[in-house]
């Protein structure tokens, strides 16, 4: 089977590109390969999960989402969250004509450990990300000439803005809304254990906490089950294995990661990525092309 390089998550399979302003529903935790990800939020308020944080969406406050990152908006007891939001995708690729654009595109797309996931915008920068916005959308609906290089102009215009909210003081910065030592001890443990064999049971122990208690915290700060996230963590580091590596058996990176069996593999891998491990790995090499 051929694997346009362009195939996923976009319509247009030669343009690698969507934009769309809408209410969220919420959804299953995902990740999305190769793509860079922006929710600007114009009202209501909720919860969004990115990676291994909560953050409250706040109105005029703009997300981003790189490659590698599991995230979803979660619900709070039984409401679905109500936020309006403009979604901005495309591939990292996109702009790769662009040299001079190359290291701000970096510093935006380098995920390091106290990147600002969520930005705060003042009224002048909002207006600002709004306007850009509104134009890359109305360039995107109407499909005329030369349409896709008017977007990727107004890309570079959202990044350069983008980059200059950035670069502003901290207090730009969104800082986690719910924070919780003990899932903080978890997730450490899982990320450097992962590919063992884990238990609710054996991690209680290490934290000094009931598994009923983790069990409970983890669920509500993640909105992941325990052992989802630990299948989480073992579907990145097989993705992050088939990018690199043309040669190793499907089998043996399930192995080489933690899990017990194929199908277990290919039904988690599935799940967060929406594609296969082998349909993932021609779309590695079609990209690399």
């Amino acid at each position: 089977m051929k694997v346009n390089k362009y195939s996923f998550p976009f319509p247009d399979k030669n343009f690698p590109f969507l934009i769309n302003t809408n209410k969220i529903l919420n959804r299953k935790h995902h990740v999305h390969p190769f793509v860079l990800e922006f929710h600007y939020v114009r009202s209501g308020k909720g919860f969004l999960y990115i990676k291994d944080r909560q953050y409250a969406t706040k109105p005029k406050s703009l997300f981003i989402i790189h490659e590698h990152d599991v995230h979803t908006y979660l619900k709070k007891g039984n409401k679905i969250p109500q936020i309006n939001i403009t979604l901005l995708v495309f591939s990292k690729f996109l702009l790769d004509k662009y040299t001079w654009m190359r290291p701000l595109i970096k510093s935006i797309i380098n995920c390091h450990k106290n990147f600002p996931h969520q930005l705060f915008l003042n009224e002048k920068e909002a207006n600002d990300i709004e306007l850009i916005l509104h134009m890359i959308e109305t360039e995107w609906k109407k499909k005329g000439d030369n349409n896709h290089e008017a977007i990727k102009a107004l890309l570079v215009a959202f990044l350069i803005q983008l980059k200059r909210s950035m670069s502003k003081k901290k207090k730009n910065i969104g800082f986690i809304e719910e924070h919780n030592p003990i899932i903080d001890k978890v997730l450490d443990y899982i990320d450097k254990h992962f590919k063992e064999h884990i238990t609710l049971s054996g991690i209680s122990k290490q934290v000094k906490y009931s598994s009923y208690h983790i069990s409970h915290l983890f669920k509500k700060f993640t909105g992941l089950s325990f052992k989802s996230s630990i299948a989480n963590r073992r579907v990145l580091e097989a993705k992050r294995i088939l990018e690199t590596d043309n040669n190793k058996h499907i089998v043996a990176i399930a192995s080489e990661v933690g899990f017990s069996n194929l199908f277990s593999f290919n039904r988690n891998f599935k799940r967060l990525t929406d594609t296969t491990p082998s349909l993932y790995r021609k779309f590695c090499m079609s990209i690399r092309k």
